[in-house]
Formats: C-alpha cells, sequence, structure tokens
C-alpha cells in the first residue's frame, strides 16, 4: 500500500462528515494508516507524509493497533509501580532522600516537580536568544550539546531518575525543543492538545517553564494517577467531561527555572487562556526503548552496563 493510494482512500473517506460518520471516518482513516506502518514499523526509514502530517511509522503502528496487541505491548514494558528494585547509580546531585521523595511522586501520580530550581542557570542573555530564535507561535530543535540541555538534563540526575521509573534504559525520543507561543498573535492556530489526550507508550516527557506562567496563561494541565492504566489513545474518542468528576487534576504552572517530569501515558492537555503573556518552554521526550532512538544521542544514555556498578543502589520500591 503505497502513499498515493492512501491519500486517495482519505480524499474518498471525506464523504463520511456529509453522512454525519464522524467516529466512523475516523477508525477507518486509523486503520489504513496502521496496515501501512506494519511492514515498516520496524524499518529504518520511519517517518513518511500522510495527508501532508509527517508520521513516525513505528509510533502509528503502536498506537493504532488492535486494543489487543496495544495490550500486550504496553504490559511488556510494565514500570512495576507496585515495586521496583533495580540496580542503578545513586543520584550525584541530589540527596537519595531527595531522589527517592521525588520518584515516589512520580510512580504515584504520573507527575512531579524536580525539587531544585533552574532560574540561575537561565541568564537573561540565553531567555532572550532563545526567544528571538524560535518566533512567535514557533517551535525549534536544540542540539543535544547546547547549554541548556547540558546545564538542566545531561548533567543532573534528571536521566537517573527517568531510568529509575522505567527500571530499565531510558533514551532520548528525538531532539530538544523549544516552544514559544501566544495567544493573541494573528498566526496563533488553536492545536488539538487542547483536548486531554495520551502521548502513547511509555514515553516521559520533561518540561521546563522559561518565563513564569499562573493559570490565567497558557499552561498544561495532568490527569493525576490516568498513567497507571493503558489509555485510549485516540483523544477524540477519550471522554473529557467525566475525567475532572474521576481524577485529580494538577495544573503545571511556576516560575521560571521550574521543572517538570510527567508520564506522557497519562492524559494531560493545554490550556490556552486569553492572557496575552507569552509561554517559552524547554521541552525532550525519552522512552524505554518502545520507539527508535537518534544514534546522535546514544552518547548521552545511561549504559545497560552501569547496573553491574559497584557503586549502585536500590530506589524507591
Amino acid at each position: 500500500m503505497n502513499i498515493f493510494l492512501i491519500n486517495f482512500i482519505f480524499k474518498f473517506l471525506n464523504i463520511f462528515d456529509y453522512l454525519k460518520l464522524d467516529k466512523l471516518k475516523i477508525r477507518l482513516e486509523n486503520f489504513i494508516i496502521w496496515c501501512f506502518c506494519i511492514g515498516g514499523a520496524f524499518s529504518k526509514k520511519q517517518h513518511v507524509e500522510i495527508k501532508s502530517i509527517s508520521k513516525n511509522r513505528r509510533a502509528s503502528f503502536l498506537l493504532l493497533s488492535p486494543r489487543i496487541i496495544q495490550k500486550i505491548y504496553w504490559n511488556l514494558y510494565k514500570l512495576g509501580q507496585e515495586k521496583t528494585s533495580v540496580k542503578l547509580p545513586a543520584p550525584n546531585y541530589l540527596s537519595i532522600a531527595s531522589f527517592n521523595n521525588c520518584l515516589k511522586e512520580f510512580k504515584e501520580k504520573g507527575v512531579t516537580k524536580w525539587p531544585i530550581s533552574f532560574k540561575s542557570t537561565l541568564s537573561q542573555k540565553l531567555i532572550n536568544n532563545l526567544r528571538d530564535k524560535t518566533g512567535i507561535n514557533q517551535t525549534i530543535k536544540l542540539p543535544f550539546d547546547h547549554e541548556l540541555t547540558l546545564k538542566t538534563i545531561l548533567n543532573t540526575d534528571i536521566c537517573l531518575l527517568i531510568s529509575h521509573y522505567y527500571s530499565s534504559q531510558s533514551f532520548f525520543r528525538e531532539e530538544p525543543t523549544v516552544s514559544h507561543k501566544s495567544v493573541l498573535k494573528k498566526n496563533f492556530n488553536k492545536p488539538n492538545s487542547y483536548m486531554f489526550h495520551s502521548d502513547g507508550f511509555r514515553q516521559v516527557s520533561v518540561m521546563l517553564l522559561l518565563n513564569d506562567l499562573n493559570d490565567k496563561n497558557i499552561h498544561m494541565e495532568y490527569v493525576i494517577k490516568s498513567h497507571l492504566k493503558q489509555q485510549i489513545y485516540e483523544r477524540r474518542f477519550v471522554d473529557q467531561e467525566n475525567l475532572k468528576k474521576q481524577y485529580r487534576i494538577k495544573k503545571l504552572v511556576g516560575k521560571k527555572g521550574d521543572l517538570f517530569i510527567f508520564d506522557a501515558e497519562g492524559l494531560h492537555r493545554g490550556l490556552y487562556g486569553k492572557s496575552g503573556k507569552e509561554r517559552l518552554i524547554f521541552h525532550l521526550n525519552f522512552h524505554p526503548g518502545t520507539y527508535c532512538t537518534l544514534k546522535k544521542s546514544f552518547s548521552y544514555l545511561i549504559p545497560k552496563s552501569i547496573s553491574k556498578s559497584k557503586n549502585s543502589f536500590n530506589s524507591f520500591g
């Protein structure tokens, strides 16, 4: 099945819009993409253009699979929320007590705030440079050796914490990004992230605030403990109205330099308020081996042999 045929079928499926069969159309489109991705899910070429949107073939294969396949694959990467006893190095920057408290909250709630602020490392010159380079309502990629990545991610215990969370080696899913948004600018288009959604199989995300944010500004909400079960990956099928009745909602707001780590398997969304204040954030995604890994990031990974280290310790469990 080639891209031309897929796009032709999608154009034909537009007739379902007139018949008001939206959900059936969504299911058919997802099934077609899944069939296409089966053959290439584990190939070297991962990114293809479908309906003018870049799709990662393995991610699409996993997220659009029949529910039984999703469940099997989901269980291959159990996080061990109830009990974890894995040998990994002791933290270098946090005390063991502070590290384990952060890990405990992360496992129980699906989100945690890093106990140390990075405000002192965020000079105004650096912030202005990133703001100007990114542009309003744009997102840019940063290299792994950028000073922001080095100071806030690589030269800290954050990668180690995520590996303890996974009970295995953690990988970067793609390059770090900086996102700059303002609802008052003409080029602002409300993204579909305004709906509660799950980013999929075992992705952990890190978000660093590069400016102060309150709940009147653009910000993110996280559904506490929703990471403990496998979610529906098609956001248009998530029961948006009942979530607030079933779960507690946490607003990820704070001061410049605050860093949040969250399990993106849990439900979350972006709120785009009417405040004119911009939101400038640094963002990075991790996974435990479920997706293709960037070769260029290998030198920054925690090697598998580290579990045999003489300086290992047992994390919270």
